[in-house]
C-alpha cells in the first residue's frame, strides 16, 4: 500500500467532489501489456464539463492538476508491484 493511503490525511471538504471525480474517472482506466495507462483526458474533460469543474480556466486547471496527480501517484505505485511481481516470478523461476 503506498504511504500516502497509509498515512491517510483527512480531506476538507471542499476536496471531496476531487476525490469523488478520481474514484469515478480510475474506473475507465485502460490496461496494456506493461501495465495501466493513465486516465484518458477525453475522460477528465468530459467530467469536468458534465460536473461542473469547467465553469472557467482556472477551475478545470484545478481539477485536472489534482487529477492527473492522484493518477501519476497510482501508476508510479502499480509500476513499483509490477516490477516487484516480476522480481519474484524470475527468482522463482531460477
Amino acid at each position: 500500500m503506498p504511504p500516502a493511503l497509509k498515512n491517510q490525511p483527512e480531506l476538507s471538504g471542499h476536496l471531496l467532489g476531487y476525490l469523488d471525480a478520481y474514484n469515478s474517472l480510475r474506473c475507465h482506466r485502460t490496461r496494456s501489456e506493461v501495465g495501466f495507462n493513465p486516465i484518458g483526458y477525453s475522460d477528465l474533460v468530459t467530467y469536468a464539463r458534465v460536473h461542473g469543474f469547467a465553469a472557467s480556466q482556472d477551475s478545470f486547471y484545478i481539477f485536472e492538476t489534482l487529477l492527473q496527480a492522484c493518477d501519476h501517484a497510482f501508476l508510479e505505485y502499480a509500476e513499483e508491484q509490477r516490477v516487484k511481481a516480476l522480481r519474484v516470478a524470475n527468482k522463482k523461476t531460477n
